[in-house]
């Protein structure tokens, strides 16, 4: 599913944000990736959702290197892979509906089942009655729900996370890992990132620790 061979990756100044990094994720795992920030969290995953290319090394999703793709054919392999973020990215002009409809009009997907695919996502997140409510109406635990269904509307079997509770309290944290658990169970293949050592200790998945850009445990 998700392969890396002797990764590297440097922005042009100062140490590899990534560095010699191997590793090979299967198909239907969950796994958190933690350490310190600067650690190359973040770096990472923009390798896996195509934001960056390795300075080195080979990358691969469901076979294919990503590396060595040209640019037109980047957003079709995007299709495959949903992106959350500590931030949530949310249009803030736009509803929750049309929010979440945005990668699915990008197909080129008729505007009927684009909706009827919309309100079931929403109804899976929980938020089915918020549908034509604009982002700054909502809470950040509703914003993140608003951004975890913008993310699996088109089924990807990949879904990358980068911090997704960094901004929530306690008890909102646990119900969006929760809801990550609930996709995974659904059959997606979950990377999240996340320096929440309770969040770790609590929810037993296979944890890849990242130090100064090295794998260390």
């Amino acid at each position: 599913m998700i392969r890396l061979h002797h990764v590297y990756k440097n922005y042009g100044m100062g140490p590899d944000a990534l560095s010699d990094v191997s590793l090979h994720v299967e198909e239907g795992e969950f796994v958190f990736v933690t350490g310190p920030s600067g650690a190359g969290k973040s770096t990472l995953l923009k390798l896996l959702f195509l934001a960056e290319r390795p300075t080195k090394g080979q990358v691969f999703i469901n076979g294919v290197n990503v590396g060595s793709i040209s640019r037109r054919k980047v957003p079709y392999l995007r299709r495959a892979v949903g992106v959350v973020f500590q931030d949530f990215k949310l249009l803030p002009s736009l509803t929750v509906l049309d929010n979440v409809s945005f990668p699915l009009e990008v197909t080129g997907m008729g505007r009927r089942e684009i909706v009827k695919r919309v309100r079931r996502v929403l109804k899976f997140v929980g938020l089915e009655d918020r549908e034509r409510a604009y982002p700054l109406e909502l809470s950040g635990g509703e914003q993140q729900r608003v951004a975890i269904a913008r993310s699996v509307v088109n089924e990807p079997p990949i879904l990358l996370a980068d911090e997704p509770t960094g901004n929530l309290d306690s008890e909102l944290t646990l119900d969006i890992i929760r809801l990550m658990e609930y996709i995974h169970e659904r059959g997606a293949t979950v990377l999240m990132t996340t320096h929440n050592k309770d969040i770790v200790e609590r929810f037993h998945k296979r944890v890849l620790s990242l130090r100064a850009g090295r794998i260390v445990s």
